[in-house]
C-alpha cells in the first residue's frame, strides 16, 4: 500500500513540476479532436442557415402585416371617390357591377389598391 501511494504522490509531483515525460497525442486523439472539430462547424453552419431562413421569413411576414394594415387604415377613412365596378368573364363580358368606394394609394402610383361596397 505504501508503494502505491509513493508512486501517486511522484507521478502528482512530476505533474506539477514538469517532469513527466513527453510522449505527444497519439493519432486517433487527434483524430477524435479533428471529428469532433468538424461536428461543431456542421452545426455551426447550420444554425447560422437556419437563423437567415427565419429572418427571411420574418421580413417576408412583416411586409405581408404591413400591406394588410395600409389596406384596413385605407378601408376605414374616407373614400377618395365613388364609382361602379364591374365584374368580366373570361370573354370579357359584364356579368356583374355594383357601386363602391375607391381607396387611392396617392402616394405611390395612385393606383387602386382597396374597395368597399358603396351603402
Amino acid at each position: 500500500m505504501k508503494k502505491i501511494k509513493n508512486r501517486v504522490i511522484s507521478k502528482i509531483a512530476a505533474v506539477l513540476t514538469g517532469k513527466r515525460g513527453r510522449r505527444g497525442d497519439s493519432v486517433a486523439e487527434v483524430l477524435v479532436a479533428l471529428l469532433i472539430a468538424a461536428v461543431a462547424l456542421v452545426l455551426l453552419a447550420s444554425l447560422i442557415n437556419t437563423t437567415v431562413k427565419l429572418t427571411n421569413n420574418s421580413k417576408k411576414e412583416y411586409d405581408k402585416y404591413v400591406n394588410a394594415n395600409n389596406e384596413v387604415e385605407l378601408m376605414t377613412g374616407e373614400a377618395e371617390s365613388t364609382g361602379t365596378a364591374t365584374l368580366y368573364d373570361e370573354n370579357g363580358y359584364g356579368i356583374a357591377s355594383a357601386e363602391v368606394d375607391y381607396f387611392v394609394n396617392s402616394t405611390a402610383t395612385g393606383d387602386v389598391i382597396a374597395y368597399r361596397k358603396h351603402n
